[in-house]
């Protein structure tokens, strides 16, 4: 059963943060409590994504992601082929470049091929869900000594997106197992 939420985002974000233990030691202090930076950069990005939602998920706005999305593709399908036909001494200049800007393209053009391919499923999808596990599975990438899993109701992520989405739609108690499996998926199939 849904229960409306009136919790203030600082409880959930102290929430979230316990649910990041065990933090990586870079991001500890005394290799013990969580840096204040940590608990600053949730809040902050959850405020960010509360104050964005309502505006970017209405059908004009997901319209124009795919446009930028589309455009941004074909900048990254330009780019590369100006560095296939550069000359010498650009190569030379460039070389040392070259593995990370690929890298960092691919993941560039993946996100902007998710964001086109998420614009055109039916109509009732929740993009809401999608995003808090998207931030969820960033914030255990980016904080957290453990890799992103949904296996169970108890895991880190589900409980981060739920209360992240909590934060937006102040909606409780939420399972957002399907968004967070969704948001793995991508991940696991990479590796391979």
């Amino acid at each position: 059963m849904l229960r409306s939420s009136r919790r203030g985002l600082e409880t959930i974000t102290a929430e979230i943060v316990g649910n990041l233990d065990p933090l990586l030691e870079c991001w500890t202090t005394n290799g013990k409590q969580p840096n204040p930076e940590v608990a600053a950069f949730v809040l902050n990005e959850i405020k960010t994504f509360r104050d964005a939602a309502p505006k970017h998920f209405k059908r004009r706005a997901i319209r124009e992601t795919r446009g930028t999305a589309q455009g941004i593709i074909n900048a990254i399908d330009r780019l590369e082929r100006q560095m296939r036909d550069a000359s010498p001494e650009m190569e030379l200049r460039l070389r040392y470049y070259r593995t990370d800007l690929s890298t960092a393209l691919d993941q560039v053009r993946r996100e902007c091929r998710s964001a086109i391919q998420s614009s055109h499923i039916g109509g009732k999808k929740d993009h809401v869900k999608e995003w808090v596990a998207k931030v969820a599975a960033t914030l255990i990438r980016r904080f957290s000594a453990e890799v992103p899993d949904s296996g169970s109701s108890d895991s880190p992520l589900r409980k981060i997106a739920g209360l992240a989405y909590e934060a937006v739609t102040e909606t409780q108690d939420i399972d957002l197992k399907r968004a967070c499996d969704a948001e793995l998926r991508p991940t696991e199939s990479s590796r391979r």
